[in-house]
Parts: structure tokens; sequence; C-alpha cells
């Protein structure tokens, strides 16, 4: 399940994309949030033709998938991005339609930062002409129920022969919809398993001082940390990326309980692993709903990651 990303350069390459990537028409501020957190997390679908949404059709759809009521509405001043307003009642999110494709170079840094593409992957990355946005307010509390609403939402909206994938902005990845049919081929989409593959995407990079560096994005669309782990000289990059993995698979199963100070079994070989805290902003990187390290139970700490 190895990744393929490594380098000084994708340090720089990461908060471009991020920043990149969101849409240039915003949506309006429907609600809003004074926790930190608040932040839209989003999920850009990639289409061939700008998006046609019928609500009825998308309530039908949503219904058939998920026997489930959906409430579907425009919002928004006529001069705004045609947004609707999607909610069951306790959640709520906003898609947002744009006629205009990601900018090349975003399209080509996704490329190098998505897992596993094929080449009509990277067709539809270039090809694709519109794009349409699910964004909604990241709280620590909606775990895990506003991450599944739009999971849900997403693969009502994937029914759209229109469209090709999405790209998980959080997870800095493109999704085909043919990636999405192979996990569910396999694996309930509300299941962990499914929501790590398709969700969460764990790179490979080395620091500065020549350490090896893994670590996740994608995990705070669920109210979680992400994860970060430097593998020891002699550690083999596979079984510490399973390591990560197993972790992330455990979080988005049983919610954010693994907090600073605590010691886990992580590596399913009864190997024991401290949890420190590694504060945002630390190499440039940060999340929402903060940041883990993983480290082999009784290495020595480092000052500032505890």
């Amino acid at each position: 399940m190895g990744y393929f990303l490594a380098g000084l350069l994708i340090l720089a390459i990461l908060w471009y994309v991020i920043s990149a990537l969101r849409p240039r028409g915003e949506a309006p501020q429907v609600e809003s949030a004074d926790d930190v957190t608040a932040c839209p997390v989003r999920l850009t679908l990639l289409t061939v033709a700008p998006l046609q949404i019928d609500p009825q059709r998308l309530i039908a759809d949503y219904q058939a998938l998920w026997d489930e009521s959906l409430a579907c509405a425009h919002t928004g001043p006529p001069d705004a991005p045609l947004t609707y307003r999607l909610s069951t009642g306790e959640q709520t999110l906003w898609l947002t339609l744009l006629d205009e494709p990601l900018p090349p170079g975003d399209s080509a840094m996704l490329g190098a930062t998505s897992p596993r593409l094929r080449d009509a992957d990277h067709d539809a990355l270039g090809a694709h002409t519109a794009s349409a946005v699910l964004h909604y307010r990241q709280l620590r509390n909606a775990c895990p129920a506003q991450g599944t609403f739009v999971v849900k939402a997403l693969h009502a909206l994937l029914r759209d022969p229109d469209v090709l994938g999405y790209v998980a902005t959080s997870a800095l990845r493109y999704v085909s919809r043919a990636a999405v049919d192979g996990v569910c081929a396999e694996h309930d989409p509300l299941s962990p398993v499914a929501l790590y593959l398709l969700f969460v995407n764990t790179m490979r990079e080395e620091t500065a001082d020549g350490r090896r560096w893994l670590h996740t994005h994608g995990l705070e669309q669920f109210g979680l940390p992400e994860l970060h782990l430097f593998p020891d000289d002699g550690d083999d990059a596979d079984d510490a990326e399973i390591i990560l993995a197993n972790t992330a698979i455990y979080s988005l199963t049983n919610g954010p309980v693994l907090q600073p100070g605590q010691t886990a079994e992580l590596a399913g070989d009864g190997a024991l692993f401290d949890i420190r805290r590694f504060p945002n902003g630390a190499l440039g990187h940060d999340g929402l709903c903060g940041m883990l390290l993983l480290v082999k139970h009784g290495a020595a700490p480092v000052a500032e990651w505890v």
C-alpha cells in the first residue's frame, strides 16, 4: 500500500496546492462558528461540463443510496456562484457550482501528490472543464457525523455521469470515479477502511537534516488530528506506512481518543508507541484538529514535541 512521494520539493508544493485549490467564487456564509476549526473542508468535483443540479433527482439519489431524507434548495444572492444548501436536518453543507476547471498548475500538482493515479486519471485532471465544491463548517464535535454526511452527499453526486472524480483538498489528492467504485466493491463506503482509502493521503518526505518523515493529510475532515512518524534508519518505510494506516483507521473507528501522553500498540506486533504532541506549524504543517507524533516507546523525547 505504498505511496511514492519523497523530497524536499513537496514542502513547497503542498501548501501551494492547499491555497490554489480554494475556489475562486466563495459561497455565501450562511452559518458561522467561533471554533478554531471552523474553516471549510472542501471536496471539489471535477466535471466534463458545468454541473446541472436537479434538486429532486439529487434528493431521490440520496434516498436510494442511504434510505435517508435530504433537503436541497438554492441559496445565496443572484450575483454569487450558484449554491445549494444540503441538509439532513441535523447536518448541513453547501454545494457551489463553478463554471471553470482547476488552473492547469493545480492539476499538475495533484498529479504529483495523488497516489496510484492511472493514465486516465491524469487525463481527467487535464481535460475537465468545470468543477463543483462541497464545503461545510468543520467542528471537532462533528466527528463522525459531519464527515460522514459529506461522504454520503459525494456518493450521490458521483451518480451523475458528468462527474469524473473529486479532489479532497484537505488530503491533497485526486480520486477518480473508478477508484471509488473499486474501493466500494470491497468495502462498505462508510467503513473506516473506505474512508481511509478514499479521503486520507499518506506522504513520504525527507526533512532538511535528512530524516525520513511520513505524515497524513485528510483526517481533519473527520474531526481528527493528523499523524506524523519519523522511521529509524533501519525501519522499512512500507512498515512505517502500515503503522500510520492502522492508527488512522483506529481513529476513524473510535474518534479522537488518542491523546498526547498515552502509550498504544499500533503495529499489530505488540510494539508500543508513545503519543506525543506535534505542534501546528512544525515543519511547515498544521491540522485543523491538531497533530500527533508517533514515537517508539521509550525513545528520547524531543523537547517541543511532547
